[in-house]
């Protein structure tokens, strides 16, 4: 297993210690004295930047060593590691890890510590303001679960833009719905993978390290209907060669997904590329030369596919949502199938991807009922304890509750609310976790990192 130690020491390589001229200690004294250790600190920080920007040795005049290339791997899930090892023996090229870390995730909870770690680690002070801003954006705008691994995508390219490593390749791996990136997430517990918003975060990254951006050249989706992510980071990675992404699902670890990664990554060393003898399962395969050589989502008309998910949520999932009949997973998947299809395929209107989001999201948190009932019951079940107190009725068992026994219950609960007029914060309780998040599934509520 890697430990987080090791993972930290396979990151991006730092400079050595350089000792300041004696020209330059005396106003950097006064600088301290007059603007405190944090300007220091800036100044410091651009002195090296300074340096390492150089291209050719001072003192031997020397043409300085390429920077070697490297692969960066993002793992959300819980075996991560396991891919991340295989990748490692694999790759002819160094692999810098990033895998879920409690201490850094508590350590950046807080806003001064984002503040901290732009400045102290990343070099990136007030004297550029503009960058700054952007730089702090990437981890305060984030899901505050996961900028423990975006910190550590940011680390690596810092890395890149000052010249010391070649950020070639990036592997980002875990669940997805085709715009975002989740790890599993135990109910309650303080550490979580977190959820990344693939085009929100990534773009806000590459505004700060245009120059890494512009070294990534290979890019693989380890995880389910990963192709909705691919014109994503088409527009934010202006030299991308290749992306490797799955149409419908992709294994997990159990079932091969160390294998997809292995293979991935022989395909794209150096100057290689993807063909269409890489294909494996539903991935969908796309190069800047030729688009989509395996998996095209514009294949299929894009009528009758928006023509599939209405009459499958009508005959499936809508029965379902609305509390009519229970139905099983191996009946909505399909529809999901569909419905990834659909957001994938480039002719589909507006209008039609708006809707169909809409429905993704519910099709998804309905396939997974199981589990969003019991979670449900262990993130929430404290907080609408009051409410149930208030009416003088028990709570359902959560853990066993049908989509038909929540309608019936909620029918229930509307009959208690009734007879008690004066319990206004046990009705908005109700409206709030009962309907809004269990019964609507809203997704603000009902996180997909549940699943």
């Amino acid at each position: 297993m890697i430990s987080h130690a090791a993972v930290r020491r396979a990151g991006a390589p730092r400079s050595s210690p350089r000792v300041l001229p004696a020209v330059g200690r005396s106003p950097l004294l006064e600088l301290q004295r007059l603007a405190g250790n944090r300007a220091v600190t800036v100044a410091l920080a651009s002195l090296q930047r300074d340096e390492d920007d150089t291209a050719v040795d001072a003192v031997s005049s020397a043409r300085k060593a390429a920077p070697k290339r490297v692969t960066g791997y993002l793992g959300l899930n819980p075996l991560a590691h396991r891919e991340a090892a295989g990748l490692t023996k694999t790759s002819r090229e160094e692999v810098l890890v990033s895998l879920n870390d409690p201490e850094a995730e508590k350590r950046l909870k807080e806003n001064p510590a984002v503040f901290d770690f732009v400045v102290d680690e990343l070099g990136i002070g007030l004297d550029n303001f503009a960058r700054w801003d952007k730089a702090t954006d990437v981890l305060l705008n984030a899901d505050p679960h996961i900028r423990d691994q975006l910190a550590d995508l940011m680390r690596w390219f810092a890395s890149a833009e000052r010249g010391e490593i070649e950020l070639e390749r990036l592997v980002l791996s875990g669940h997805s719905n085709g715009v975002e990136l989740w790890g599993e997430a135990e109910a309650n517990a303080e550490s979580k993978p977190g959820t990344m918003v693939v085009e929100r975060d990534l773009a806000t990254l590459a505004a700060v390290f245009p120059t890494a951006t512009a070294q990534v050249q290979d890019i693989m989706f380890s995880a389910c209907f990963s192709i909705n992510a691919v014109e994503l980071v088409i527009r934010i990675f202006p030299n991308l060669r290749t992306c490797w992404s799955y149409s419908k699902f992709s294994p997990d670890i159990a079932g091969g997904s160390g294998g997809h990664i292995a293979a991935w990554s022989r395909a794209t060393e150096g100057q290689a590329t993807l063909a269409k003898g890489q294909k494996r399962g539903s991935t969908a395969l796309w190069t800047r030369e030729k688009g989509y050589i395996v998996g095209d989502p514009s294949a299929a008309a894009v009528g009758p596919l928006f023509n599939g998910v209405v009459r499958g949520w009508r005959e499936s999932a809508e029965p379902m949502y609305d509390g009519q009949r229970d139905v099983p997973k191996a009946t909505l998947d399909p529809l999901y199938a569909t419905i990834q299809q659909l957001l994938a395929h480039p002719g589909a209107s507006d209008d039609q991807r708006k809707q169909t989001a809409r429905a993704r999201d519910i099709v998804l948190r309905l396939r997974f009922w199981h589990l969003i009932r019991e979670r449900f019951g262990a993130e929430y079940g404290s907080q609408v304890k009051p409410a149930y107190d208030a009416l003088g009725i028990a709570p359902p068992d959560w853990a066993s509750l049908t989509r038909v026994a929540l309608r019936a219950h909620l029918e229930a609960v509307n009959k208690a609310l009734e007879a008690h007029p004066e319990a206004a914060d046990a009705k908005r309780i109700v409206e709030r976790y009962l309907k809004k998040g269990l019964f609507y599934l809203d997704p603000e509520l009902i996180k997909s990192d549940w699943i």
